[in-house]
């Protein structure tokens, strides 16, 4: 059987032959603003499923904090509990969901952070603060600006801060030339 010879387009790269892995170098390729719309997929991609059992466990929380009743009958308990109880109540609805928030910003940092190329720890922050952006977007367009104004600034800095974290510990893994 005969070798079917393909012949290079002008100022077009070579493709690597059947079977050959993609190179460290293809991440180089690419120019690092692309590397923050990709890190923000990517934290989107990672923090659903962590949403999904942050919600789960903050359900199961809030189940052993606030007795099982009628709308009207956990709101006349949290009205007479005390500030600790209420804090934890607090606490148990919006911690573990930001938490999966943070882990899924962590891991994308050090996604664009190890595979980014010439892309760093700048890309991955944008990652952060444009993944909290759009989930922040897309509740103010569900629930009103009204109640949400006031949570885009901590939660872009949340997600900017693990982003960039992720994206240190992501450089120290790149191989080593």
């Amino acid at each position: 059987m005969a070798v079917r010879r393909q012949l290079p387009i002008l100022n077009q790269k070579m493709a690597s032959p059947a079977g050959a892995g993609t190179s460290p170098e293809e991440g180089a390729d690419r120019p690092p603003w692309h590397w923050s719309a990709i890190g923000a997929v990517l934290i989107f991609a990672l923090w659903l499923p962590l949403a999904m059992v942050g919600q789960w466990l903050s359900r199961g929380l809030l189940g052993v904090l606030v007795p099982v009743g009628t709308a009207e009958e956990t709101e006349a308990f949290l009205a007479r509990a005390t500030g600790a109880v209420r804090w934890s109540v607090r606490t148990a609805t919006v911690g573990p969901p930001l938490l999966g928030f943070a882990l899924a910003c962590l891991a994308g940092g050090a996604m664009v952070g190890r595979f980014g190329g010439q892309a760093g720890a700048k890309e991955a922050a944008v990652a952060g603060v444009v993944a909290a952006s759009t989930a922040w977007a897309l509740t103010a367009a569900r629930v009103g600006l009204g109640a949400t104004w006031m949570l885009w600034p901590p939660v872009a800095l949340l997600g900017a801060g693990f982003a960039l974290a992720g994206s240190c510990w992501g450089e120290r893994q790149r191989p080593r030339p």
